[in-house]
């Protein structure tokens, strides 16, 4: 943990201290939503900035509306799962040369 809390951290570092899954704050930093600097090639970030993100981020998944049913989610343990329609032809053709019966 830091010290001072303006003290940059590794990304890892940070998402663990902030409770975030790792590959998401990347994504954040790397779209530009969290300030951040590299050193020596490793990417560093404030942890007051991190958790600010962390609220943001827990506050608009909150508010975010709830997921719809898909066709098949009642059933199949709410897996989404759905049909697949077939393509092409659904029933075999008897080809035949010429125009023969």
């Amino acid at each position: 943990m830091p010290d001072a809390p303006d003290e940059l951290m590794t990304v890892p570092a940070a998402a663990k201290a902030a409770n975030v899954p790792e590959r998401s704050l990347f994504r954040a930093v790397e779209k530009g939503r969290i300030p951040n600097t590299k050193r020596e090639g490793v990417t560093l970030v404030a942890l007051p900035d991190v958790l600010a993100w962390a609220e943001r981020r827990a506050a608009a998944k909150a508010g975010a509306a709830p997921a719809t049913a898909t066709a098949g989610s009642a059933c199949h343990g709410g897996s989404g799962w759905q049909p697949v329609r077939p393509r092409g032809r659904t029933h075999s053709r008897r080809r035949t040369r010429g125009g023969g019966l």
